[in-house]
């Protein structure tokens, strides 16, 4: 990754929002398929299992939200700026919903499982490529320039780095 990655680009921010709509649907597809999941096959129901469903989504949002502000930081050396992939999170966090119903319906936590730990690598193995990711970026830096190269426009805080 290189200081110039974190410009905006006009390409990427339109397939994001090419993108949201079908992210959004999709999510819809999953939980309203679980629900007809529970209906059709399920056997029984949990309120512990779908409470963990429910909630593992969210809370793996959040946490990849942390690692994503916390590695910026450690990268770039300052805040990162937004994620350009913020407009989907509330899509990604409802995708513990169908977790959650799979699991009470069958009453068996192995979804629910599957899916915290799922998320809980795809959130910490990230970090283990920071160290990396840092000393590329301390190789590629102007001492000079602020090291979002402009991202920040006329709102940038990183006053003494380079930046207007």
């Amino acid at each position: 990754m290189t200081v110039t990655d974190v410009r905006p680009n006009p390409t990427v921010a339109k397939f994001v929002d090419n993108i949201r709509v079908l992210t959004y649907l999709s999510a819809a597809i999953c939980i309203a398929s679980s629900v007809v999941f529970a209906v059709l096959v399920g056997d029984c129901w949990s309120w512990p299992l779908f409470v963990w469903g429910l909630a593992s989504g969210p809370l793996w949002i959040a946490a990849t939200y942390g690692v994503y502000r916390f590695a910026g930081r450690q990268v770039l050396g300052a805040t990162p700026p937004p994620s350009r992939f913020q407009a989907l999170y509330p899509a990604w966090s409802a995708m513990g919903i169908p977790f959650g119903v799979f699991s009470a319906s069958i009453g068996s936590p192995a979804p629910d499982l599957g899916l915290t730990v799922y998320a809980f690598f795809a959130t910490i193995l990230p970090l283990a490529f920071v160290p990396r990711l840092r000393r590329r970026q301390a190789a590629h830096s102007k001492a000079s320039s602020c090291p979002f190269q402009g991202a920040c426009g006329s709102a940038c805080v990183h006053q003494g780095e380079g930046c207007p």
